[in-house]
């Protein structure tokens, strides 16, 4: 009863707890659903629909500007609404131009081939991408109004789209066009739930509006833009590595990984993110409160986490087979080597906002520069070895857990402590995962 009273007068934890519930409903929705969908869709179209979400995530973070946080942090409401009026605006007109280039391009170079027409899948992904951008900057500002009760349904509203929209397609025969669908009507469908609770938008946009923006979030644009830039090419290289290398089935398989970890990973993050970045805006002068509070989250994740990542890292191959179908045991295999590389993701996820709302927006720049350096010398590395495709994303993704521990690190540095204890739990935790993994493979006989 004291640990339920001290929750109720938490804030932080009564909001997460709001958020998750929804995300509960959503994420189980989803988990029956993708049952079904990976009997339904061939390896090759999550491949292809991974490539052209690869190749969007890119493009959103070069038209972002990094303004996205700028509209929690904007000092007025009005402040906030002018900032995602100007940055939307801007974000549309670079797609367009973007949109264009790429089909001007298209008898030179295409930057992904589909079982559709180039110019049509260029369009589905930009529809993705505008509605998807909207959707995510709508989110901020929602967060920012603390309306939790308009953020709880939109958990739901993606997962009935999963539902009504993608196992259809599947059955239809749309193949990856399916999957895009059923993601642009979810961010499509939230969007407009949450615009009929309160408009972002100022009702006339003057040049004035435009330059009192950028010259507020120059810090934004200078620091954090680059930084953004550089991280989701970072981020993407295996993706569009496996996918050119060797080719979208091969894709498609650590496309299934990524999303069944995911769907625990979003049931939890996304509260947890909404919330930590407003709590750490609110916390921003009280940098070693605001540390002992963040490094409390990362030991918490710890230890929730041991148990079920030990089941995976000795039984993932099993437990794919038996849920999924045999034809993507390999992605178990692959969720078992690369467990730890995702739980630092998630912390990494979950504190993202913390550098911003402390105004260190220097030191994710700084941290996106080694990240990019390291991921590109890996795949340099890997050009001159022969390896396959199961090598190639173990080896990414130890690259890309050390890069999430040290982004993490840097965090604390900002925030002048719990830095060397952070890394010492870290080295352990993962000591435990692997020490653990081979030991009961040995012992099972694996």
């Amino acid at each position: 009863m004291r640990l339920l009273d001290k929750i109720r007068k938490n804030d932080f934890w009564v909001s997460v707890t709001k958020l998750t519930a929804g995300q509960l409903i959503g994420q189980f929705i989803t988990l029956i659903a993708t049952i079904f969908l990976s009997r339904i869709y061939e390896s090759s179209d999550y491949g292809t629909y991974g490539i052209i979400i690869s190749t969007s995530t890119i493009i959103m973070s070069i038209i972002s500007l990094a303004l996205g946080s700028a509209v929690m942090v904007a000092k007025t409401d009005l402040d906030s609404k002018r900032v995602f009026t100007v940055t939307y605006t801007f974000q549309i007109v670079f797609l367009l131009f973007i949109a264009a280039s790429m089909l001007a391009l298209a008898p030179i170079k295409r930057f992904f081939e589909t079982s559709i027409s180039y110019s049509l899948s260029v369009l589905l992904m930009v529809i993705y991408i505008a509605v998807n951008t909207l959707y995510t900057m709508m989110r901020v500002y929602i967060n920012r109004l603390k309306l939790n009760n308009v953020l709880f349904l939109n958990s739901l509203i993606t997962a009935m789209c999963t539902v009504l929209i993608s196992i259809p397609l599947g059955l239809l025969g749309f193949g990856f066009v399916g999957l895009l669908l059923a993601s642009i009507c979810s961010s499509l469908f939230s969007v407009i739930h949450m615009l009929r609770t309160s408009s972002p938008f100022i009702k006339s946009l003057h040049w004035t509006d435009v330059k009192q923006t950028f010259l507020d979030c120059k810090e934004f644009i200078l620091f954090q833009y680059p930084s953004n830039i550089m991280a989701s090419f970072a981020t993407q290289i295996p993706n569009l590595t496996l996918f050119a290398t060797f080719g979208s089935s091969a894709l498609g398989t650590y496309t299934m990984c990524n999303k069944v970890f995911q769907m625990p990973m979003n049931l939890i993050v996304s509260p947890i993110q909404t919330i930590y970045f407003r709590t750490a805006a609110q916390m921003s002068d009280k940098k070693a409160e605001l540390a002992d509070f963040s490094f409390g989250l990362v030991k918490k994740f710890m230890l929730i986490a041991i148990l079920p990542m030990m089941i995976i890292m000795v039984f993932g191959e099993a437990i794919f087979s038996f849920v999924l179908g045999s034809q993507w045991a390999e992605s178990g295999k692959i969720a078992a080597y690369i467990c730890p590389y995702f739980f630092f993701y998630f912390c990494n996820n979950c504190l993202t906002y913390s550098k911003v709302a402390i105004g260190a927006q220097k030191y994710n720049l700084l941290h996106t520069i080694l990240y990019f350096v390291g991921i590109a010398g890996t795949l340099i590395f890997m050009q001159s070895i022969m390896i396959g495709s199961f090598q190639m994303i173990i080896l990414f993704s130890s690259v890309g857990m050390f890069f999430h521990i040290l982004d993490l690190f840097l965090t604390f540095v900002c925030m002048h402590k719990n830095a060397g204890k952070f890394v010492a739990c870290s080295l352990v935790f993962n000591l435990i995962c692997y020490a653990g993994m081979f030991g009961f493979r040995y012992l099972l006989g694996y």
